[in-house]
């Protein structure tokens, strides 16, 4: 560096100058240089930057103790623990912070008596990078004293003690429990995440009970923690929908929303076929947000389980289904648009024009299926659909019409190159005979 001017942060970074880097954290004229030069250290510091960043750690200036502090976490080197774990009894606390912060992320197992030690500093700050420093470390010894600290003042710091309790594990099953009353929605949604990386079956019956939340975030949190948990924790829900009994639906909707985010398989398909029992019209946003599943087995199920529960809601989302890459996915939104009857039937009259061939077969199935008066013209111009598919479905409803005006267009596909489509249109021209028509 030169004696008459400031730190050149650009030549010391380009040259990996750690000692000179180190200095310059240390230059008052301009703050803007001990800010450039803490930036570049964060981005090129490594192993040979442990030392200068040790002696800096141990010297007279508070302004650059508490960054190298920071800089050592980042780095990782153990050399870097016993130095570390000195200045967390430091006066100055944005130093005893920044090193609580760097040994969570050390880990090194020689910081937990000490990090322990700091979960009654008189700094709220302290407190709350101790717990997080103490649940990155996973030690089991520490469960007691941050359920302690799960009565902090501080709701930051009880936010923090419940996350680490949950990466701690299962010792700390009742205490999170209890949190899940808390008044602070954060320490409750933050408690039923925890719950859920412990995997404890105990907490089912509590998550279920919190599903009911008003806040959203927590109702999150519940659904990911009983998905976490796993499918035998809503077992006796699901059995319960399978009968036809009556189940809160609460948690189901928000293990339903989780795994449509996480795509989970066979847990969201059960869960998916219990609402459908249940027919809830609560249940329909979260199931239509759940047709993008990656699994096509839960995707039938979704599309099943809105044709049961007949909500208006569902037509158009489930006319998208028509395009899915899965024939059974796209069979059984046709079946549950033809549940939901007459109020579909405009919208698919209009899909049977698609230029997308999946699209009009989707659409001459589900106007088959309904039986609506208004599907018999345009069903028996499909009756000429190129695609057979179309064809079939078109002439398997012109059969169960029996209408005349089908008649002409019927005449003609007995002239069909497909069998089955002529097997279909002679069948339709008979039951239009047998009606005296």
């Amino acid at each position: 560096m030169s004696l008459f001017g400031p730190p050149d942060v650009d030549k010391l970074k380009a040259k990996k100058d750690f000692a000179g880097l180190v200095q310059a954290l240390s230059y008052e004229k301009d703050p803007l240089v001990s800010w450039a030069a803490e930036q570049a250290l964060k981005q090129i510091a490594d192993a040979n930057a442990v030392a200068p960043l040790l002696a800096a750690l141990k010297g007279p200036n508070p302004k650059v103790r508490a960054p190298a502090a920071e800089l050592l976490g980042k780095i990782g080197d153990a050399r870097a623990v016993e130095p570390l774990i000195a200045a967390l009894a430091d006066q100055n606390a944005g130093l005893r912070c920044n090193a609580a912060d760097a040994l969570g992320k050390i880990g090194d197992a020689r910081a937990v008596e000490p990090l322990i030690a700091t979960l009654v500093d008189q700094n709220a700050y302290m407190r709350r990078n101790a717990a997080e420093a103490l649940g990155r470390l996973r030690a089991a010894r520490a469960a007691t004293p941050l359920i302690i600290v799960l009565g902090d003042p501080d709701q930051s710091v009880r936010v923090v003690a419940t996350v680490a309790l949950g990466q701690i594990g299962a010792p700390a099953v009742e205490p999170l429990l209890a949190a899940l009353k808390e008044q602070t929605p954060e320490v409750r949604s933050r408690a039923a995440e925890a719950l859920g990386n412990i995997g404890d079956a105990r907490a089912a019956d509590a998550l279920i009970a919190v599903s009911a939340d008003q806040d959203m975030v927590i109702r999150a949190a519940v659904g990911r923690a009983l998905r976490k948990i796993g499918a035998k924790a809503l077992e006796p829900l699901l059995q319960s929908a399978e009968r036809g009994d009556a189940v809160p639906i609460e948690p189901l909707i928000a293990v339903l929303a989780d795994g449509a985010r996480n795509e989970e398989g066979y847990f969201v398909f059960r869960v998916a076929t219990a609402l459908g029992n249940i027919g809830d019209a609560r249940a329909v946003e979260p199931l239509i947000a759940t047709l993008r599943h990656r699994d096509p087995d839960t995707r039938h199920a979704v599309s099943e389980a809105l044709g049961k529960i007949g909500d208006q809601r569902a037509i158009e989302p489930l006319i998208g289904v028509f395009k899915d890459d899965s024939y059974n996915v796209r069979y059984g939104a046709a079946t549950s648009l033809a549940r939901l009857g007459a109020p579909a039937v405009e919208r698919l009259l209009t899909v049977l024009k698609d230029p997308n061939p999946n699209m009009r077969i989707g659409a001459a199935r589900a106007l088959a299926a309904i039986g609506d008066s208004r599907a018999v013209v345009p069903l028996a111009a499909a009756i000429t659909d190129e695609y057979v598919d179309v064809r079939l479905a078109a002439g398997q409803g012109l059969a169960d019409f029996g209408d005349a005006r089908a008649v002409e267009p019927l005449t003609a596909a007995l002239d069909d190159e497909r069998g089955d489509v002529r097997e279909l249109a002679s069948a339709a021209l008979e039951k239009i005979n047998a009606r005296g028509n």
